[in-house]
């Protein structure tokens, strides 16, 4: 008997982790029942999470991040001076 390819919402939810116990036995069977199941899996996280570290990078505010940085080096840099008394 063939087994039938999941949805792709099944491998999705596979691949982020979230998915039932009885959609990750399917995902399971159908990646045992031909290494090219897998190998197509895996070729699918790897672009699921190549997309999520994209969007990630593109959410970034980096003048923000620099202010920041900025910020607490000074602090640092200064603390000692702040905490004296003359």
């Amino acid at each position: 008997m063939k087994q039938t390819e999941p949805s792709e919402d099944m491998l999705l939810e596979y691949i982020r982790g979230d998915a039932p116990h009885e959609v990750h036995a399917e995902v399971e069977a159908w990646m045992g029942a031909d290494p090219e199941n897998e190998a197509m899996l895996l070729d699918m996280a790897r672009v699921y999470y190549m997309l999520r570290r994209a969007e990630r990078i593109r959410r970034r505010d980096v003048v923000t991040a620099y202010e920041l940085h900025w910020l607490v080096g000074f602090r640092r840099a200064n603390i000692g001076k702040w905490n004296k008394t003359t």
